[in-house]
């Protein structure tokens, strides 16, 4: 409802009531007593119980592909996770690390149903085909997963706008570069993937026409020793720029620096 349409409804009942009030008053007709009192039908309403660390208002499931310590991607939605519990401290928090695949993901988010759980955030690609099936047949839970594109009545997927980002680190990588080739270690070639990487090689030819990026795909999420293998091999081919879109950070950078060449992280 509108607010003027609000406004003339709250108008007419005042003006209602005012008319009963003020308005003639009929004489009254007697009514006989009745025979046997009649007891009131009307049941207590108990108060409202005041959310408890025993009694939260709301559990919410958090899963993550990897470890909570990736100083990466699954930390970054861990620490996101423990804002909401920071700033609602009603609510409890379940979570559940280490969970890459669908069968792992699907037994996951049933325990934390179990446990009360009315919220699930599925934060690993892999959750999202598991999450949505678990959202018919759970239609009183909300679904959340990060960096989809399904959608349904209580399941959506939510995602940050970082091609900007990409575009800016290209730039600066742009600048950095002597030999004018950048390396990009990636774990798969997904819609966002290629966005980060197209994004990325745009902001460098901004300001460097000549550039090029490398890629190098590893086809996980969270390999060290393919990664390792992705920067050395990108560093064998003349890149003197490396960048990354794996959950860590952690193995590509500190393998460019090992080998003297300039790193930008993700995460």
């Amino acid at each position: 409802m509108n607010r003027k349409l609000l406004a003339l409804a709250t108008i007419m009942v005042i003006a209602a009531v005012l008319l009963t009030a003020c308005g003639p008053k009929a004489t009254p007709t007697p009514v006989p007593p009745t025979a046997t009192p009649v007891p009131p039908t009307a049941t207590p309403v108990p108060p409202t119980e005041t959310p408890t660390p025993e009694k939260p208002c709301l559990i919410i499931g958090a899963l993550y592909g990897g470890p909570i310590t990736d100083a990466g991607y699954n930390q970054a939605m861990h620490d996101s996770v423990m804002e909401i519990k920071k700033n609602i401290p009603c609510v409890q928090i379940i979570e559940a690390e280490n969970v890459p695949d669908e069968a792992g993901a699907t037994t996951t988010m049933e325990n934390m149903i179990a446990q009360g759980a009315r919220m699930i955030i599925a934060t690993a690609f892999n959750h999202q085909n598991p999450a949505y099936e678990l959202s018919k047949k759970y239609p009183d839970v909300v679904f959340e997963h990060a960096g989809g594109w399904m959608m349904g009545p209580n399941f959506a997927n939510f995602f940050g706008k970082p091609p900007d980002t990409w575009y800016l680190m290209g730039v600066a990588a742009g600048l950095m570069t002597k030999t004018n080739k950048l390396g990009f270690v990636a774990a798969f070639p997904l819609g966002w993937t290629l966005t980060f990487i197209n994004a990325f090689t745009l902001g460098a030819q901004s300001v460097n026409p000549d550039v090029q990026t490398i890629v190098a795909f590893t086809f996980s999420w969270g390999d060290s020793a393919k990664e390792a293998d992705a920067t050395n091999s990108l560093i064998n081919q003349g890149c003197d720029v490396i960048t990354m879109h794996v959950d860590s950070p952690a193995t590509v950078i500190g393998t460019a620096e090992s080998r003297g060449v300039y790193s930008i992280g993700f995460q």
